[in-house]
């Protein structure tokens, strides 16, 4: 990876699955119901004292697993003895993952059958205030033959999503036992040092370069941001936090926020949450855009603004994982090389990609499942997202020649790239009237390398203009280096200034073009 300019993040997450090895080991870490029926009939610090009784209760029947003495009570269970020897005594080795899974697979019929679960995690204001969903279609029957019950919002949003298969760590204290109001004055210490202990030790141990922060749009606090920070704001800035005070200064993060309008997936805007949480970069969502449409170029001219005046960059994100399925298909029907060409060569936002993109095809219908790397998160067995079989890489031949192009000619101006600055002569038009862009790399020893770009995948563009003006010193001539287009029906000339601005040639439908100034020449 290093060898190909790249570095290597660790995935930081804020929940578990529901019934987790580390959930079952450290229940009071979470939040649990009792539920009778179709209803939450308890719920709180009684029921977490509960499920720890009856996970101690549970040992003292069965056995410790690796035939250590049987802990004395709860207490000695789970505050005495260190979580690896917890672990060992409730599951057995490492080195035995079957025997581990048949005694988690027995512990969480104990529970079920006493109606004791956690609470799943969620997505969107109001975050909070769940209830069991009666409906016929909410009931399942899992695997191992026990039934379980969809959670839904009591009050929901637009946004509000339950996510039944996760639970959230309790990072705060509820108002009280009854109240699905949290206290976010009262952190629970216990569960922000567990958290940011685990993902730091793991990155001394493997070294990554930086996290990914999952679900970072989260925000709960239904005032916004809160004028004093603190150290207990958000568990995700905490953990980069930890990480660098360990002495790993350089370590960053990259927050998986879409950027959505305020009051959308968070209280508040999120761009405020993410600075607040100290995030060095945002996924964004020009993935979830055409090329060549006015939200794409809205959105590309709000991210540029956010990188001038914001801590935290957006990223200019090609493809995601999550992107990567059937309803996104027209996305990728045109302007994939466009895509790499602007992620690589505007200095001023860096660039995420997903697996597969450089040889996506181009899909006028579903693909077989195993075409979508999204589908593979599911492991689902029936229904349009199960897979039979490895991932299936595309065939796009052309695409990738194209994008080999485009990434020899990042990989030589790798050195320019990596402290240039970007003016801007056409920027994006966040109105989407204009589809043609330009702006010039310039290098830290007055490199200067001029781009531009045709959005427009359908129609060539006719001559236009760039303009000298905010160049300052603009050089007389752009002398051609590169097309997307290979050959270019007509060879690109060089641009020779008229006083005011350079006059382009004509852009093919979805062309980009680099030129160098003549002084470099």
């Amino acid at each position: 990876m290093y060898a190909m300019g790249r570095v290597v993040g660790l995935d930081v997450i804020p929940h578990c699955d529901r019934f987790a090895q580390i959930v079952l080991a450290q229940p009071d870490h979470f939040e649990w119901i009792r539920r009778t029926g179709q209803v939450i009939a308890r719920r709180g610090s009684a029921v977490t004292a509960e499920v720890e009784r009856l996970i101690h209760r549970w040992v003292a029947a069965v056995g410790t697993a690796d035939g250590s003495p049987i802990p004395r009570d709860p207490d000695d269970l789970f505050r005495r003895l260190d979580e690896s020897r917890r672990v060992r005594v409730l599951f057995g080795s490492a080195d035995d993952p079957l025997g581990r899974r048949v005694r988690r697979t027995a512990l969480i019929r104990e529970l079920h059958v006493r109606g004791l679960e956690t609470l799943p995690a969620t997505m969107g204001p109001p975050y909070r205030g769940l209830e069991l969903d009666p409906s016929e279609s909410a009931a399942t029957v899992d695997a191992m033959g026990l039934g379980w019950r969809e959670f839904r919002f009591v009050r929901p949003e637009p946004m509000s999503r339950v996510f039944g298969p996760l639970t959230r760590y309790a990072l705060f204290e509820p108002v009280s036992d009854d109240s699905w109001e949290l206290d976010f004055d009262r952190p629970r210490e216990q569960v922000w040092r567990y958290v940011t202990g685990h993902y730091a030790d793991v990155r001394d141990r493997f070294g990554f370069d930086f996290m990914r922060g999952d679900m970072a749009h989260i925000q709960m606090r239904p005032n916004g941001i809160p004028s004093e920070l603190g150290s207990h704001y958000d568990i995700l800035g905490a953990v980069r936090d930890e990480i660098q005070d360990r002495g790993t200064r350089s370590f960053g993060y990259l927050a998986e926020s879409f950027l959505g309008p305020p009051g959308t997936f968070a209280y508040g805007d999120e761009m405020d949450h993410l600075e607040a949480a100290g995030a060095d970069v945002a996924l964004g969502d020009l993935q979830s855009t055409a090329v060549d449409s006015a939200e794409f170029s809205a959105r590309f001219r709000r991210y540029l603004d956010y990188a001038a005046t914001r801590w935290c960059t957006p990223a200019l994100t090609i493809m995601t994982a999550d992107k990567d399925d059937p309803r996104f298909d027209s996305l990728y029907m045109s302007g994939s090389v466009a895509r790499l060409f602007l992620a690589l060569l505007v200095a001023d936002l860096p660039s995420y990609v997903g697996l597969g993109f450089e040889v996506r095809d181009v899909h006028d219908r579903p693909a077989p499942s195993e075409h979508y790397t999204k589908h593979y998160v599911f492991e689902a067995t029936t229904g349009i997202a199960a897979t039979n079989g490895p991932f299936v890489f595309g065939a796009n031949i052309a695409l990738f020649e194209t994008i080999g192009r485009i990434r020899r000619l990042a990989d030589g101006l790798r050195g320019v790239l990596a402290t240039a600055t970007t003016v801007w002569l056409r920027p994006p038009d966040a109105t989407g009237q204009d589809r043609t862009l330009a702006w010039v790399i310039v290098g830290a020893i007055g490199e200067r390398y001029l781009c531009v770009a045709n959005l427009d995948h359908d129609l060539p563009t006719a001559a236009f203009g760039v303009p000298c003006r905010p160049l300052t010193e603009p050089p007389a001539v752009w002398l051609p280096v590169f097309s997307t287009v290979d050959p270019p029906p007509v060879p690109p000339a060089a641009l020779r200034t008229n006083g005011r601005q350079w006059i382009v040639d004509p852009l093919a439908a979805g062309e980009c073009r680099v030129y160098r100034s003549s002084l470099e020449s």
